[in-house]
């Protein structure tokens, strides 16, 4: 998707000018999420719900973001964000970029990015999240008096949200087929491993003292991003 005319945004959700969620796609509606750290590049390990919509005409091609406030963590206290976007025009090798729009400065520099303001009354919902399973098969057996003979299975992962940066974790009859483990490496070296986290249950961010950044823009209750 780099190579191709794409659409990418950060939250500093916490606004600690550190750490954001990264969300992006590209004319032909792919999804592409991740969390920035300490602003590094974003690391798309973290997979979280939102939709986005295209549409290609003979302007050029726009996209709509639909992101639930359940997906990220915030401080429901805070009345602004951090906020950046970025779009990336292929045939011109040309990237635009809302705040901060210089060479020595990336999207994932969250502490130059822009300020969302006018933030107030956002919440959570429940915070309960569901994910349920089910398995079900059959074997057939030509020696056995029982031809056939039926299986079942199922279970469930159960995530609430405590606080906004905390999440309790629940399993009801393990998926281990769908059990996340970290790639296996050897180490020959003398420097330790170090694996990303790619729970749900990290999505609060550390609290930084950077100094706000350049620009502020007015929330609105839906907006879209477009890119020409």
């Amino acid at each position: 998707m780099e190579e191709n005319d794409n659409l990418q945004l950060v939250l500093d959700t916490y606004h600690d000018h550190r750490n954001a969620y990264y969300f992006a796609t590209n004319a032909a509606g792919a999804l592409v999420d991740g969390r920035v750290t300490e602003n590094r590049e974003a690391a798309t390990e973290w997979d979280g719900i939102w939709i986005v919509r295209t549409r290609v005409d003979e302007k050029g091609w726009t996209a709509e973001f639909q992101i639930p406030f359940k997906t990220v963590g915030f401080d429901p206290r805070l009345r602004e964000w951090g906020f950046n976007i970025s779009r990336y025009l292929a045939r011109g090798r040309e990237t635009s970029r809302w705040a901060s729009p210089s060479l020595d400065v990336a999207l994932s520099h969250v502490v130059r990015g822009g300020n969302l303001t006018g933030l107030e009354g956002l919440t959570q919902g429940v915070g309960l999240d569901v994910k349920a399973y089910g398995i079900a098969g059959a074997t057939r057996d030509i020696t056995a008096s029982d031809l056939w003979k039926g299986t079942a299975d199922g279970g469930a992962d159960v995530f609430y949200r405590i606080t906004s940066n905390l999440i309790s974790s629940t399993t009801i009859n393990t998926d281990f087929a769908e059990t996340e483990v970290d790639t296996r490496q050897v180490n020959l070296t003398r420097f330790p491993l170090f694996f990303p986290r790619s729970e749900r249950s990290s999505s609060r961010m550390p609290a930084s003292s950077s100094s706000p950044s350049q620009r502020s823009n007015r929330a609105l209750p839906g907006w879209a991003a477009a890119a020409i």
